[in-house]
């Protein structure tokens, strides 16, 4: 009887269901807490939650400020005394359904509670579900949609300025939502010299319904004026950009749209960032070029650097000519060019019109990774000449004349039909202007290409030295000079069997024809002629060494 009725006295809560009960405090779902204990999207099995759990749920009722508070009967049965980890994970599975549960919306609630339910509103969206099954967490994936949607409507509609702790919860959602590991591409198969659009199967992102949105909000986020570029930077970082820039090898066309945006919007925003930026599509160029020829999102990498040439100052720094050099003119050497070539000569070309001094580097480009063999990719540098020489001025025209009209000849004289169209006078308008501009001068320079040329020097000039020297006739080499300055042996090594070669090194003999006055006698032998043979070869030390070298390698 007497422990009947301490049971129905009024029991002091402990501390371990005291704490428990703080993060479902409110109804909110802590990311970092509860959520992140269900292991992941595959908790979230749609089961139904426990009797404990539903009862509680039941008997939450709505506090002053608006958001859902729980009630100590059934959460306190569910956390009497201090429960393991195994037993948490076996209750975790029933209780996912329950406790992700959409959130009161920003309109039910008052002015000072929306910052605190932005908040809980990131964390509860920092859960990522597994959308290859289609039929998984209905209920859930349609509640996380909804809060992302309430997300993006808030931050176009927010008035005042993003703290820190709002920022740091903002990019952590975003990372969790976006930043993984892209599946495996078409990149094992051969990539074709031609591309074609329309041709092409476009890859669909299966999580697209959430991560369309999650772009959404980060690219309202950027945007804002109520981001203080300042305070941001701090988490849009390096590492940020890095993870961002590595997304735009994904096969989801609308994906790359929106990481074009929002990267272009970072670089406008962050000028900090803007050196690190150029620097490392710079890296993602070089490894594309040189290593794996193998990249779904040049196109619009690309397309953001046309509108950063565009703003360029003048002069154009060193670093930019640079890059003009070493990346975008090497872009012309892979197969897939076609994939990006406009994007290309739209870089090309504002280059040449920001410095028109760069148009004879820029044509010698062009004219060193000129195909041989693809007439359709020849078209296509035919196409970008043409726009090039639109922007050439006459000084840089001339200087790369010759060897621009000898490939345009070689064009001509093609025997695909592209070539020959494209190459015609009647069609490109900018060469017949450039040749009326210049023809006295295009006169005099064929004219001088017909002239007589004297072979035997590089600038066609005859001279009664190199004629001579054709009469009397160099003699041959007998010696294998490669195999002495060639071998990774010491440079004095090599240096010495050199002079031994040509008959240079310092016996009595050699002495004696410099015109010194000495007696011509081998120290070492004791006898009369010290000549080089003698000394190297027939003397008999000598003599034994080279028998013994012989006699090892089988001579």
């Amino acid at each position: 009887m007497i422990k009947q009725i301490f049971g129905k006295l009024p029991r002091k809560p402990s501390k371990s269901s005291h704490s428990h009960n703080e993060l479902y405090n409110d109804g909110g779902v802590n990311a970092n807490s509860s959520l992140n204990s269900f292991s992941g999207p595959n908790s979230f099995n749609g089961s139904k939650p426990t009797s404990a759990s539903s009862k509680s749920m039941n008997h939450s009722g709505r506090t002053s400020n608006g958001t859902l508070a729980s009630q100590s009967s059934g959460m306190n049965k569910l956390n009497q005394g201090k429960k393991s980890v195994s037993v948490v994970a076996q209750v975790s599975p029933a209780l996912s359904s329950a406790v992700y549960e959409a959130l009161p919306s920003f309109r039910d609630v008052s002015s000072s509670e929306k910052q605190s339910l932005f908040i809980r509103k990131l964390n509860m969206c920092c859960v990522v579900f597994d959308f290859n099954d289609s039929a998984k967490n209905l209920k859930e994936k349609d509640v996380k949609r909804q809060t992302l949607l309430d997300l993006v409507d808030y931050i176009s509609s927010v008035t005042s300025k993003f703290n820190e702790v709002a920022m740091q919860a903002i990019t952590k959602m975003v990372a969790t939502n976006l930043f993984r590991s892209l599946p495996s591409t078409n990149h094992d198969c051969k990539v074709p010299e031609m591309y074609d659009p329309e041709e092409e199967e476009l890859a669909m992102e299966p999580a697209w319904p959430h991560l369309q949105i999650v772009y959404e909000f980060l690219l309202r986020f950027v945007a804002s004026p109520e981001t203080d570029a300042k305070l941001a930077k701090r988490y849009i970082d390096h590492s940020f950009v890095l993870k961002l820039l590595d997304l735009f090898d994904s096969e989801d066309q609308r994906e790359r749209e929106y990481l074009k945006t929002i990267l272009h919007r970072i670089y406008g925003k962050f000028m900090v960032h803007r050196p690190f930026i150029r620097k490392a599509i710079n890296n993602i160029f070089y490894r594309f070029i040189f290593e794996t020829e193998k990249h779904n999102g040049i196109a619009e990498l690309l397309e953001i650097l046309g509108s950063i040439i565009n703003g360029f100052a003048l002069p154009l720094k060193e670093e930019h000519k640079l890059f003009l050099v070493r990346a975008l003119i090497p872009l012309h050497k892979p197969k897939c060019v076609s994939m990006y070539h406009q994007q290309l000569s739209y870089c090309i070309t504002q280059f040449v019109e920001k410095d028109a001094k760069l148009a004879d580097t820029v044509i010698r480009g062009l004219l060193k990774y000129w195909p041989v063999t693809n007439s359709s990719k020849e078209v296509m540098f035919l196409g970008e000449l043409e726009e090039v020489l639109e922007a050439t001025q006459g000084a840089e025209f001339q200087r790369c004349m010759v060897p621009l009209f000898r490939q345009i000849g070689r064009c001509l004289n093609s025997s695909h039909f592209q070539s020959m169209f494209e190459t015609s006078v009647d069609k490109n308008a900018s060469m017949e202007s450039l040749l009326e501009r210049h023809e006295e001068w295009c006169r005099r320079s064929w004219e001088g290409i017909d002239r007589m040329r004297w072979k035997l020097k590089s600038n066609g000039e005859f001279t009664v030295l190199s004629f001579y020297e054709f009469l009397r006739g160099s003699p041959p080499m007998s010696f294998p000079w490669k195999a002495i300055w060639r071998d990774k042996a010491p440079m004095r090594v090599s240096f010495f069997v050199w002079t031994v070669a040509c008959g240079k090194i310092l016996p009595c003999k050699n002495l004696t024809k410099r015109g010194y006055s000495m007696e011509s006698w081998c120290c070492m032998r004791r006898c009369s002629g010290e000549a080089m043979d003698h000394f190297l070869i027939h003397f008999n030390v000598a003599f034994e060494l080279w028998s013994l070298i012989f006699r090892m390698f089988g001579v």
